[in-house]
């Protein structure tokens, strides 16, 4: 199933480029490419700096939205932007994950440069109350037990690994993808699926009469009686790091003037505040190296994941 989703966005990706006319954005501002959708926590992220850096510098910056093909849409928008430092990506996971899941896809760690890293985002499973699961321990029977499975509605990225990993624990798992995380929850309320993985600020927003939330992918999650995914599975691997990069061959001097501006920002209380009403832990500034590693990091370990699947572009 994963495989055919890749598939088709890569050639998403292929067509949006064929098609790719010029921006709608003012032409004189520094943009900031979010490869997802308005409405979600990326977004809504990518405002909040957006907002900062233009009364921060006085120029003009923009929030550009440029979705689809699991994100490759709008990272290589950015990859293939002019090296000048005004176009920015602010993305997740996926620039660690995508070249490893998706034969063709852009070399995103090579493509792209690294500036500073922003804020991790937790997830949380979140289960239909219908199920009547007293524990998360219990999936693996409830699922065996039930004739057809388990239904797990998987939007793109790391939610979409994360249904990957319970089917490969419990093989009556059945992995549902679906394009977002708003349509994905409303067919958990919906009973069409059984469980998701999602944002854990959506999921406290939403878990309530046919919803339960029972386990979180972070320690620092303030949601009472929820367990951390690694008390319950200690090698199940959902983590979300964001961040902003430009082309490769953006100058130096560039990428540190980016990398100041923005470690101010984050250093606001103000800002950090906002960032967590988005439901993003913010991270401690560090430099564009430290985010490089970081990158790196993740993508050895989601690489360790994805072959263990057995979902490694081939």
């Amino acid at each position: 199933m994963i495989r055919a989703v890749l598939r088709r966005a890569g050639l998403a990706v292929l067509l949006a480029a064929a098609l790719a006319g010029p921006a709608g954005a003012q032409s004189d501002a520094v943009r900031i490419v979010v490869p997802a959708p308005a409405g979600g926590s990326l977004d809504a992220t990518a405002r909040i700096l957006a907002q900062r850096m233009t009364a921060l510098t006085g120029e003009p910056h923009v929030v550009e939205n440029k979705p689809g093909a699991n994100t490759q849409i709008g990272n290589e928008y950015v990859a293939r932007a002019a090296p000048d430092g005004r176009t920015l990506l602010y993305a997740g996971l996926s620039l660690a994950i995508n070249p490893l899941l998706q034969k063709g896809a852009a070399r995103n760690l090579l493509d792209l440069r690294p500036v500073i890293a922003i804020s991790r985002e937790p997830y949380s499973l979140v289960v239909s109350s219908a199920l009547k699961l007293p524990s998360v321990r219990e999936l693996g029977r409830v699922a065996a037990a039930r004739q057809g499975g388990l239904n797990c509605a998987a939007p793109p990225g790391v939610m979409l690994l994360g249904c990957e990993q319970l089917r490969h624990k419990y093989p009556n798992v059945n992995v549902i993808p679906y394009p977002g995380v708003a349509p994905a929850l409303g067919a958990l309320a919906g009973g069409h699926v059984d469980v998701v993985f999602v944002p854990m600020e959506s999921a406290a927003r939403v878990v309530q009469g046919r919803l339960a939330d029972i386990v979180a992918t972070s320690d620092t999650h303030t949601l009472p009686g929820v367990p951390t995914i690694t008390a319950v599975w200690p090698d199940f691997a959902m983590e979300s790091i964001q961040g902003v990069s430009v082309p490769v061959g953006t100058p130096d001097a560039r990428v540190r003037q980016l990398n100041e501006q923005l470690a101010r920002i984050l250093g606001e209380p103000e800002t950090q505040e906002r960032l967590r009403l988005v439901g993003h832990d913010p991270l401690k500034a560090g430099t564009p190296e430290d985010y490089g590693r970081l990158l790196a990091d993740l993508s050895r370990r989601y690489g360790a994941v994805i072959d263990k699947l057995g979902l490694a572009a081939r």
